[in-house]
């Protein structure tokens, strides 16, 4: 602040020990950088008020917080007050100077002041807490992080960090000790002032001394936050109860071909490893992020296997590092600290709870509330071991998502997100929840159901392959890659909970398959159909609406939804045309042309000789697929039972009673002149229960595969048995409607 540097390190404390002999110093002088530096403080103290909090109570008034009441009290505290009480010193000071040198009653106005200072000791016992809240909140919530960013970059702020400005408060109070012993020291002691003087600068110089512990912590606090700002696509929260940074530099890790230089930070309880990045330019980033490691799980031999010297081996249960140091003392420096503080943390496993118990009351109790609140959301580290590094619904082998694209993507994300966050009101979210179950998997495969029965066999039988398709393609790519979940990423605010991998999209691409299906019904019945401007337009409103029930709740990224769109239409376009492809030397099911004009039509009196193997085939196959799909290793999908109960019974249904080639006395069922419009209230419910049946039987825990094995299995027999009875029973044409 103002001219001088108040930085707390060891040369720049002394004056609250001791003081220089600075006789020949003049009153004035001292007196002028008195007022200087408060007028400074003051104009940033406006910055925080003005600029940082009022805009977020305001955005709480206007029903759209960015954070709420309880976070925003607990990160700027007393900064209010403070500001007041600085003004009103500041006033006083000025208008002192106004009458220099006949009034020189600076100790006075010190005097009346040092009452209150009691206001900047209760700022300084929750700076730890609103640091940790400060963290949280950057990291967990898209919008605030952007507000943080737009407040920062305006003009009364300067590029200046909120860290910066509210640590301030602890600064100035340090300094108050040393410009009041400056003053001191060039004040004769037969001046009037000479007194109160001393005795304003005794009773600071108590408070500082008394809060010389919480000023140090408040400094190595800010240290972190500056590293924690600088690193690139940071997926863990650097600022964590009790945690200092021990030491940091370059070394060499042994990569598969030669050595590779990363930046190293060691902390009382992990290290970190980070690469530098070669022209960060006008970025604030100088870092990006690689990995972490739990000293409590890591080890260190001080010694390499090789030619090369001052290397040593860092060990973790997962995997050994080997790294190198540029001399020997910074090896022997590195390999020193890492002994004492691996032997520290693995001494002191019980981890928080030491941690409060070595703190006040008061510090454990918001202490414990910041963890309770961060277990909940706190994204895994990529070095504990399996059991908690791994999501419960996670299946083993996955593969994450690739960073890089992570990277490239990560703005158009998070702007995304935050402003798809606006609109997540309760009444948003009914909403929301309304398009996630009607662009479901469950509904989607009532619709094949609900056209067999009601006569539409080519729609229909193709409709059932290219869903099947599109389940096991998008099942199979959220099987192998793993992302995980904006709001358990930290990345938005949760208002919604669902397990799974986030990649890709599923409710985008089922609703991507609606527009389709509508599109395709719509040209399937009107052949001469004519390309209209509007058309585009309801298939885009439900495309984006699907996007937004996703994103708004913290389930999806906009890239999911984004690559959900794409692989639909690929699938839908590719699948379209590859079922019109003769793969087993016929085209019935594609063209009807095959048995819609069949003499031999299937009857109740005929149904005997009809191959009974692919009428049995589906009870059959339908719990061996969904018992293959549901245990390890594959672990394929938790609706597998679902997709293939209903696949295999309408596929079932088709081979047996559309396909002659397969029928022993070349039967088929022909083509109905008339569609009996009882259809729709007979197939409706049937399928309807079947879905809901499965989705009871999904219900709890993945090891629930037997009863999903049963569903599915009953939900075949029962869309098997239910087309036969209606079609051939009340769709025959030569029995007619009954």
């Amino acid at each position: 602040m103002g001219n001088k540097d108040t930085d707390l390190d060891s040369d720049q404390f002394q004056p609250l020990l001791g003081g220089t002999n600075e006789d020949a110093e003049d009153r004035g002088d001292v007196v002028q950088d008195l007022i200087q530096d408060e007028s400074e403080f003051v104009k940033n103290m406006q910055t925080v008020v003005q600029v940082f909090m009022l805009p977020l109570r305001e955005a709480v008034l206007s029903m759209q917080p960015i954070l709420n009441q309880d976070q925003i009290k607990t990160i700027f505290s007393t900064v209010e007050v403070i500001l007041s009480l600085s003004s009103k010193l500041q006033s006083d000071l000025s208008s002192v100077w106004k009458e220099w040198p006949q009034q020189q009653n600076i100790g006075e106005k010190f005097l009346e002041m040092t009452p209150y200072l009691n206001l900047y000791a209760q700022y300084l016992g929750n700076f730890e807490s609103a640091v940790f809240t400060l963290s949280e909140c950057a990291r967990q919530q898209p919008a605030f992080s952007s507000f943080l960013e737009t407040a920062q970059s305006s003009a009364q702020a300067n590029n200046t960090s909120i860290f910066s400005l509210l640590i301030m408060p602890l600064e100035r109070v340090a300094s108050y000790s040393e410009d009041l012993e400056r003053l001191v020291q060039c004040t004769e002691s037969s001046h009037a002032d000479y007194e109160a003087c001393n005795r304003a600068m005794n009773k600071v110089l108590q408070i500082c001394i008394g809060l010389e512990d919480k000023l140090i912590r408040a400094k190595e606090l800010e240290q972190i936050w500056l590293l924690q700002q600088s690193i690139k696509s940071l997926t863990v929260n650097l600022l964590e109860p009790g945690r200092k940074m021990i030491r940091e530099g370059f070394l060499f890790k042994q990569g598969k071909m030669d050595l590779k230089a990363r930046w190293f930070v060691l902390f009382n309880d992990i290290i970190i490893c980070t690469e530098a990045i070669e022209n960060p330019g006008n970025s604030r980033y100088r870092l990006l992020w690689k990995w972490r490691m739990p000293l409590s799980q890591a080890g260190v031999d001080p010694f390499a296997p090789g030619k090369r010297q001052h290397g040593f081996i860092l060990k973790s249960a997962r995997k050994n590092y080997t790294l190198y140091a540029d001399s020997e003392e910074t090896h022997k420096g590195w390999v020193d600290d890492l002994k004492e503080y691996i032997g520290l943390a693995r001494a002191n496993k019980s981890g928080s709870s030491n941690l409060l118990g070595a703190m006040s009351n008061s510090q454990s109790v918001s202490v414990s509330n910041y963890l309770v609140d961060k277990a909940k959301g706190d994204e895994d580290d990529e070095f504990v071991t399996a059991k908690k590094k791994r999501d419960p619904e996670r299946p083993t082998p996955s593969w994450k998502f690739p960073p890089k694209l992570n990277d490239a993507f990560k703005t158009f994300d998070d702007r995304l997100i935050q402003l798809c966050q606006r609109w997540s009101s309760p009444n948003y979210i009914r909403f929301y929840l309304f398009l996630n179950f009607f662009f479901s998997l469950e509904v989607m495969l009532i619709v094949p159901v609900v056209l067999l029965m009601y006569g539409e066999d080519g729609l229909g039988t193709e409709l059932n392959f290219i869903i099947f398709l599109c389940w096991g393609m998008c099942s199979f790519l959220k099987r192998i890659i793993w992302r995980t979940r904006p709001y358990r990423a930290q990345r938005a605010t949760k208002k919604l909970e669902r397990f799974g991998s986030s990649f890709p999209c599923t409710t985008v691409i089922y609703s991507v398959f609606f527009c389709f299906i509508g599109c395709y019904a719509y040209k399937y019945y009107k052949p001469d159909l004519v390309w209209a401007l509007w058309m585009p337009v309801p298939p885009l409103i439900i495309v984006v609406l699907a996007s937004m029930s996703r994103i708004a709740t913290g389930l999806n990224y906009p890239s999911d939804c984004l690559f959900g769109v794409m692989f639909s239409l690929i699938v839908c376009v590719v699948g379209s045309l590859f079922f019109k492809e003769p793969l087993l030397g016929c085209q019935s099911c594609a063209w009807k042309h095959c048995y819609v004009w069949r003499d031999s039509v299937i009857k109740f009196g005929s149904v005997k000789g009809l191959n009974m193997f692919l009428l049995l085939f589906g009870p059959f196959a339908s719990p061996l697929l969904t018992w293959l799909f549901l245990r390890r290793p594959v672990e394929f999908n938790r609706k597998s039972h679902l997709a293939v109960g209903f696949f295999v019974g309408c596929g079932a249904f088709q081979l047996t009673y559309l396909c002659p080639r397969y029928s022993p006395g070349d039967q088929a069922l022909v083509w109905p002149d008339t569609f009996f419009n009882a259809s729709l209230a007979f197939s409706f419910p049937i399928a309807v229960l079947c879905a809901i049946g499965c989705k009871l039987a999904d219900k709890g825990k993945r090891g629930a595969w037997k009863r999903q094995i049963i569903a599915g299995t009953i939900t075949t027999a029962v869309i098997v048995v239910s087309l036969t009875f209606w079609r051939v029973g009340f769709m025959n044409p030569e029995q007619g409607p009954r």
